[in-house]
């Protein structure tokens, strides 16, 4: 084991390395504007769905219910070589209407409501606080390991302030603050962020096969020096078939983790911002749809020789953490020291990227427009805005982290990682019917999905996130007398495991109310045009109607569309530069809106 100090001191210096990089990235950002190496750095930055519960998690998941790990790199894989026609429309989308996060996204389509705005990213904060809370357990539980020399049952300090998550939570908090929140960008672009994400791909990715390849030949030695034994022993031909043959995962199970990682990769808060808000434009993801895939498949590929070597050498370590204690308890310290840090870039770049979606999306759909409906306070009288705004998402990044320190206090400490990880991806999938429909369903309409998403949400919290709160034995006592109530068999049925009972129950309800309410009620205008433009955004650079918010020629025409908005009720009032500098200095500030006027004089000279 190490010295707490030494792997302090180690972890701070790594973490100067990626406020350099950040630095590097913001602060000269065209050695990194050529196409090749945008679209490297955007790829890679994709990698940051392979957070902790990827790195630590995917050899507990081998360990116990064998191949049934590959799910959530196979969902991914199949986006990344099938869904170059889906994603394209998305960003087209994004890019021509400003959309800036999932929530802004699906709000937009059915008629910029401002209620399904709230409520997708009412969904997104409870979805993600387990997530995040994932991360911060992982780290500590990592450090433990490193500092303690515990493989089996890993106990976690009480006392906060003896606590590594408390820290590391503070050290991510100001990371975060410092390099997501320096500006306001109306595309929310982060170009130093996410060059140092990219740069933390590559280190979890290079620590993982170090760990992979040593045990590789930890494996052959252990398998060569006790051959008689490993040949007659049945703990050990027991630990291999349970591996080879899947264990206990069942192909309900395997079919609801692919979807749920196929969703997850585009609709977590974090992966929304990475691969549609950071893409420059949709050619990007063509390089993402070859680099990715070859990044999940070399971090799958070495799970299951990590998993054999760690049951077949510790076999009553604690699963999740064999890619740290491996290589500790056979004396290789600077390998384990590797691994820690890979296990921090995992954990830390998906911590850090949420944590900057979740606050644009709190601070744009809920903050803003309370204090805008104020009317006591009257903040537009404010000559700079952009302060505030900054100031508000400082201040949900602090809180959301603190209440993900707040779940990981609650955690059992021996919790498998994956099944907190599975948890906040159902929360997620909530947004798969609605973001369907948004593209594909022309009569979709926000009453079907409002309501939609509040059934999936309370089904999901009943059926999967109640039942992490609550002891079994306690379940047990509630619904002894309504077993038909049990959130882990409602109406009787048991499908498979809890996880796909979870999931299928909570998008039945979400997908059921969402066509129902869709078929009672009439589209609006403003609804009616959106959805023509999400059907065809190819429109928007046909045809000047088109341009007019995303209405589509083939829907209306210029003077059907006139007529549908009342344009002629609207008074005609002269614009000036200086009106427009006037509001957009309250909203970006006065260097920002200064800089935006001087190249577009520059441009159109």
């Amino acid at each position: 084991m190490l010295s707490s100090p030494y792997v302090v001191v180690f972890g701070l210096i790594y973490v100067c390395i990626l406020f350099l990089i950040a630095y590097i990235g913001d602060s000269q950002p065209k050695n990194y504007s050529s196409p090749q190496k945008s679209n490297l750095i955007y790829s890679l930055s994709l990698a940051v769905y392979c957070s902790s519960w990827t790195f630590y998690g995917a050899v507990g998941t081998a360990a116990t219910n064998g191949f049934d790990y590959l799910a959530i790199y196979l969902g991914p894989c199949l986006v990344f070589l099938l869904g170059y026609p889906v994603v394209r429309r998305i960003i087209m989308i994004c890019k021509s209407s400003n959309i800036t996060s999932v929530s802004d996204f699906i709000a937009s389509r059915f008629g910029k409501s401002r209620s399904i705005a709230i409520l997708v990213t009412l969904i997104a904060v409870i979805g993600s606080i387990p997530y995040i809370a994932l991360q911060l357990k992982a780290i500590a539980m990592s450090f433990s390991v490193l500092t303690t020399g515990q493989i089996s049952h890993i106990s976690l300090p009480n006392n906060f302030l003896s606590d590594t998550g408390f820290y590391v939570t503070l050290v991510l908090a100001v990371f975060t603050i410092l390099f997501g929140t320096r500006h306001l960008n109306a595309t929310e672009h982060h170009q130093g962020l996410i060059l140092a994400v990219a740069f933390e791909s590559i280190v979890k990715l290079l620590a993982i096969l170090a760990v992979g390849y040593y045990t590789v030949f930890l494996l052959l030695d252990f398998t060569a020096s006790n051959s008689t034994d490993f040949a007659q022993g049945e703990l050990a031909r027991q630990s291999v078939e349970r591996i080879l043959s899947g264990g206990s995962s069942t192909w309900q199970s395997f079919l609801t983790k692919t979807l749920l990682a196929m969703s997850a990769i585009i609709l977590l808060p974090r992966q929304f911002h990475v691969a549609i808000v950071e893409a420059r434009d949709h050619q990007q993801f063509k390089t993402a749809a070859w680099v990715m895939p070859i990044y999940l498949i070399l971090t799958s590929i070495i799970v299951v020789p990590i998993a054999i070597t760690g049951i077949l050498i510790i076999p009553e370590g604690q699963v999740d953490m064999y890619v740290l204690s491996l290589p500790l308890i056979n004396g290789n310290e600077t390998l384990a020291l590797i691994a820690f840090i890979g296990g921090c870039s995992a954990a830390t770049g998906m911590v850090i990227v949420a944590a900057i979606s979740l606050s644009t999306m709190i601070s744009n759909d809920w903050v803003m427009p309370a204090l805008l409906r104020w009317r006591n306070l009257d903040i537009l009288k404010h000559q700079d805005l952009s302060r505030l705004i900054l100031l508000i998402r400082r201040v949900a990044i602090i809180v959301l982290l603190m209440l993900g320190y707040g779940y990981y206090g609650l955690l059992d400490t021996n919790e498998r990682l994956a099944n907190i990880g599975l948890i906040s991806f159902a929360a997620i999938a909530q947004f798969l019917p609605a973001v369907i429909a948004a593209l594909y369903w022309k009569r979709a309409h926000r009453k079907g999905v409002f309501w939609g998403l509040i059934a999936g949400l309370v089904v999901w919290a009943y059926c999967l996130l109640m039942p992490t709160l609550v002891s079994e034995e306690v379940l047990a006592g509630m619904f002894s007398e309504s077993s038909w109530a049990h959130p882990q068999s409602l109406f009787g049925y048991n499908l498979s495991d809890s996880l796909t009972h979870g999931v299928f129950w909570s998008l039945l309800a979400n997908s059921s109310l969402l066509v129902l309410f869709s078929i009672r009620n009439i589209q609006g205008v403003v609804e009616q045009i959106q959805a023509s433009f999400f059907f065809n955004p190819f429109a928007l650079k046909t045809s000047p109607v088109a341009v007019y918010d995303g209405a589509d020629t083939d829907e209306m025409s210029a003077v059907e569309l006139k007529s549908a908005m009342n344009l002629d009720e609207y008074p005609r009032v002269p614009v000036t530069v200086h009106s427009i500098q006037q509001v957009a200095e309250r909203i970006i500030g006065v260097k920002n809106t200064e800089s935006l006027l001087q190249q577009f004089s520059d441009r159109h000279e």
